[in-house]
């Protein structure tokens, strides 16, 4: 089975010699229509393999390990682009990694 649980946008404005990027995460997490939730998928887990049960998450837990993350993305973006290309950053080399669309 496959669905959708999320959805992001991203735009990116120029501002003289910097570009601000304006990102936006939907995260189904647990309501059950219209879409499938991030509940939902762990509960089918949960059924599916007894011998390995997983905990729900919260919105909170979801948006601080999301926060946190983005924080060490953009520290590293912050670190890396200076002296190296944007596919040297961690952030490209995860982007790659986990792209759906490879």
């Amino acid at each position: 089975m496959s669905a959708n649980v999320n959805e992001i946008i991203l735009a990116h404005v120029p501002v003289r010699f910097n570009c601000a990027f304006h990102t936006g995460i939907g995260v189904n997490v647990t309501n059950k229509y219209p879409t499938l939730s991030l509940s939902d998928c762990i509960n089918m887990h949960n059924a599916a393999l007894s011998s390995s049960h997983l905990e729900l998450i919260s919105q909170e837990y979801l948006l601080a390990a999301t926060l946190n993350t983005m924080e060490v993305l953009l520290q590293d973006l912050e670190e890396t682009l200076p002296t190296c290309s944007l596919e040297d950053s961690l952030f490209c080399k995860l982007y790659y990694q986990y792209w759906m669309h490879k």
